[in-house]
């Protein structure tokens, strides 16, 4: 005959089971740490699934005295690269289509473990014109606040469970990588003029063209981040640099009739950003790389090599703006972007049909006539001096 439990016994059973099961799964946890929220070996190997979790353990242990911040424009930069171009160690955190306010508390996680001597920050333009009012923050709090109580919420986790089973099983069947690889994609995918017209669709032509000053309200939102950052930590310098686009970004801009939106957007930008002291500024728009469809798998994201060419760029200087040569590079980027013969490169795609206008000579922009197009880029120029 079976005996009854007594209600004490079993409840204390049930809470030892319950106990060793949280012991289990906090052990597993802490163990496998698989958002390296507890430790991060630079020269380590890793499993790499999720930048918006695994990025606060970059943030909080990754040795840096170069950060690299940016969305997925700076995928394929390697830490390495970084380390190689400054010198000092360096880390890298990317998040893909990132808004400024995640940058913002990644920086916020940063400084509470680090004193960065640089902070290189990929400005993309998409960003820099984006109203980002309705759009929220996706970092998950309790892995980047400041509240040592709610990493419960990691250590205690089913979902963080799965992550580190599925972090222990990959690295057991010989699958991680090596953290300087982190994020990267450039060594399985294809670079070429063949990829970047596939990914190209050129827009319907936009009827009307959209005022200088359209996203004025858009980057002064967002360069307030910017400034913000260069303001509370005046002994980082801010490298603060607009990517190289591949040259169709061009063609898609005339087509939406944003052009002079954009360089609108770009002088309000320098403008704002020059006078500070420890911001420095580099523009990449008009680099030879652009026209160089073997760095692009699409019309926008480059190569682990093309990121190279960046830094090398960046470390001569060439393509730095200062408020001396402002007009000037306004004019430069404005005449190289007028100037490039779209229908060309778009013509090696078996499958384009020119529209009609090119027949006659036009393009997005307009007639091709130098003496009808400069005088846009002198005014640009002239704008940027007021």
């Amino acid at each position: 005959m079976k005996t009854k439990m007594d209600p004490k016994q079993w409840f204390l059973r049930t809470l030892a089971v319950c106990l060793a099961a949280l012991i289990l799964c906090a052990a597993i946890n802490v163990g496998a740490d698989p958002f390296f929220y507890y430790r991060w070996d630079s020269d380590g190997e890793g499993i790499f699934f999720n930048q918006r979790y695994q990025n606060a353990g970059i943030a909080r242990n990754a040795e840096m005295d170069t950060l690299l911040l940016g969305t997925s424009m700076v995928s394929n930069f390697r830490p390495s690269y970084l380390e190689q171009s400054f010198g000092g160690s360096a880390a890298k955190i990317t998040i893909p289509d990132g808004r400024f306010k995640e940058f913002s508390q990644i920086l916020d996680t940063v400084y509470r473990k680090h004193s960065p001597k640089r902070v290189l920050f990929s400005l993309d333009l998409n960003i820099l014109v984006r109203d980002e009012s309705t759009l929220q923050n996706e970092l998950p709090k309790y892995l980047y606040d400041r509240n040592p109580f709610n990493d419960v919420q990691y250590v205690f986790n089913k979902d963080t469970l799965l992550y580190s089973i599925y972090t222990l099983r990959n690295k057991a069947n010989g699958e991680a990588v090596p953290c300087d690889d982190a994020f990267t994609w450039d060594k399985t995918a294809g670079f070429s003029t063949n990829f970047v017209l596939a990914s190209y669709t050129r827009p319907e032509k936009a009827e009307t063209e959209k005022s200088r000053n359209a996203f004025h309200e858009n980057v002064a939102a967002n360069l307030s981040h910017v400034v913000a950052w260069a303001e509370e930590h005046p002994e980082t310098e801010f490298i603060i640099y607009i990517p190289p686009y591949n040259i169709l970004y061009w063609d898609k801009t005339a087509y939406n009739g944003e052009t002079d939106a954009v360089f609108g957007a770009l002088q309000q930008c320098f403008e704002t950003l020059l006078p500070i002291e420890n911001i420095r500024l580099c523009q990449f728009l008009n680099f030879d790389m652009v026209q160089d469809c073997s760095y692009y798998n699409d019309y926008i994201h480059f190569s682990g090599l093309g990121a190279q060419e960046v830094l090398k760029a960046m470390e001569s200087g060439e393509f730095d703006v200062t408020e001396e040569n402002l007009v000037e590079t306004l004019r430069a980027v404005r005449t190289f972007q007028q100037e490039y013969d779209y229908e060309a490169l778009l013509a090696k795609d078996p499958d384009y049909v020119p529209p009609a206008d090119a027949e006659s000579g036009e393009s997005a922009e307009g007639s091709t006539d130098e003496s009808e197009e400069q005088p846009e880029a002198e005014d640009a120029a002239s704008e940027a001096t007021e």
